[in-house]
């Protein structure tokens, strides 16, 4: 659904998908109904009024609550009409909330408005006096105001007072702005992000520097790159500088303190390994993240195709997903189509966000199959992949598999996407008892002929601990 928000501006916008996002919109998984809600913010203003009328004859009041509370503001009066007449009492209201607003042109018909004053809804009533005020009859609602002036419904104060549940919303923004703004959690202990990849944290005094290198010692400092004590480490590579042996420099970049790794990418510079800039692509900390990116966009074109999808293959999506913005106008194609089936949501929306870019005319063919699938009319070959990597990591931690399941994991060898292939060898290396004949020949040959390095060693993983158990029974007493 992320994916669809993010081309919501090339869906067809219809009844079926917007009751698909309504239902999912009540998702208990916070998950889909948070992506549910930015589709329907993005597509709220493209919904006809024919399109609402229709939702709001759907058999659940629920449902029609929502349509009302998200749509209603953007209803011409007339299509009111029926909303106002809803049995439900809630949608009532929220439909006599918008006239008493907005029935400028007085569409609404009076003998409606006059019927909604003995409403049970006591907001309904009030809504209703406004909106005949707003007309200028004050006249035909004298009855309704007390001596002070304070409206008055007889009808309502003659029958047992009712306690209102939950008073309808004044507008139905509030709670979603306050639901989006939970998504994003700033951690407090994190320091000011620096205004680019460049700047450090915790820099030195240039005197101290000065000062501190003209009394210790190049190995002195070496020796201090191995203490406990992280901010000594810190200042040591700080005062090393591009003098830091390239040994080192590895070695910081597994440093447990961020910052250290930080700054020993820093001083590697564009000398990076590629194999280690896919590690920092990954890191945990979003700071080391964006030296990383910043060094990838620097030396894109010097990227060679091998290392290209050796960084494609990343074991972290929201590296892979970075991949593939930094080299987007590298990047083939089909590459980009085949990640649409990547197991990451983040990835995928990457390659949303490029295709946008450089080949609207393929984004125009994928949107149509993506949304059909997810109002349930059909199904798609690029959700395939995500849905098969799913199932290699659910069976890799099942035991006992029944041969039909382990006859799957062969097939799934067979797949188009990398991923799909590691994730199945993965699985079939951590079952290792009763794999077919067909799945061992077929790591054999992904082992020696994939062009993926990552399937390559996947493959010759999950062989050796295959064989190994082999072994291990053939040479039991």
């Amino acid at each position: 659904m992320n994916i669809v928000a993010q081309v919501s501006d090339q869906i067809v916008v219809d009844v079926p998908l917007l009751e698909s996002l309504f239902a999912a919109e009540e998702s208990p998984y916070k998950a889909v109904a948070q992506a549910a809600l930015l589709c329907l913010r993005k597509l709220e203003r493209r919904v006809t009024p024919d399109q609402f009328s229709a939702l709001m004859r759907h058999e659940d009041a629920s449902t029609r609550l929502s349509v009302m509370n998200r749509l209603g503001q953007y209803t011409p009066i007339k299509h009111l009409v029926g909303p106002l007449q809803d049995k439900d009492d809630r949608i009532r209201s929220r439909a006599f909330e918008e006239v008493a607003k907005r029935d400028y042109k007085e569409e609404v018909p009076l003998d409606l408005l006059l019927q909604a004053l003995k409403d049970e809804n006591i907001l309904v009533c009030h809504y209703a006096l406004n909106a005949i005020t707003n007309r200028g009859e004050e006249e035909l609602v004298t009855d309704y105001y007390d001596e002070e002036g304070v409206p008055f419904f007889p009808h309502l104060a003659a029958s047992p007072r009712q306690d209102i549940e939950e008073f309808p919303r004044e507008s139905k923004i509030w709670d979603d702005g306050l639901l989006y703004s939970f998504t994003v959690i700033t951690e407090p202990e994190l320091p000011k992000r620096p205004p680019d990849p460049n700047e450090e944290f915790h820099a030195m005094d240039d005197a101290e520097m000065e000062v501190l290198r003209k009394r210790v010692s190049m190995g002195q400092l070496l020796t201090v790159l191995e203490w406990d004590d992280a901010d000594a480490r810190l200042q040591a590579l700080q005062l090393l500088g591009e003098r830091t042996p390239e040994d080192r420099l590895i070695a910081t970049l597994d440093d447990e303190y961020s910052v250290i790794r930080r700054k020993g990418l820093q001083l590697f510079g564009e000398r990076t390994p590629t194999r280690l800039l896919g590690t920092a692509l990954a890191d945990e900390d979003p700071y080391v993240r964006d030296v990383a990116v910043a060094l990838l966009r620097r030396r894109q074109d010097l990227i060679s195709e091998h290392e290209m999808r050796a960084l494609l293959e990343c074991r972290d999506g929201v590296a892979r997903a970075s991949v593939i913005k930094v080299l987007a106008d590298r990047i083939p194609e089909a590459l980009l189509m085949a990640a649409l089936g990547d197991s990451e949501e983040d990835v995928r929306l990457a390659v949303f966000d490029v295709l946008r870019q450089t080949s609207p005319e393929t984004l125009a063919l994928v949107v149509p199959k993506l949304t059909a699938t997810f109002k349930g009319t059909e199904s798609s070959e690029i959700l395939i992949p995500p849905a098969n990597s799913f199932l290699a990591d659910l069976m890799a931690n099942m035991e006992d598999l029944p041969p039909s399941w382990l006859k799957k994991l062969t097939r799934l060898l067979g797949s188009s996407y990398w991923e799909v292939q590691v994730k199945a060898a993965q699985a079939l290396g951590r079952i290792r008892r009763n794999i077919p004949k067909e799945a061992i020949e077929r790591l054999q040959t992904l082992r020696r002929d994939s062009a993926s390095l990552t399937v390559q060693t996947a493959a010759d993983d999950a062989l050796a601990e295959i064989l190994s158990l082999e072994t291990d029974s053939n040479g039991a007493p």
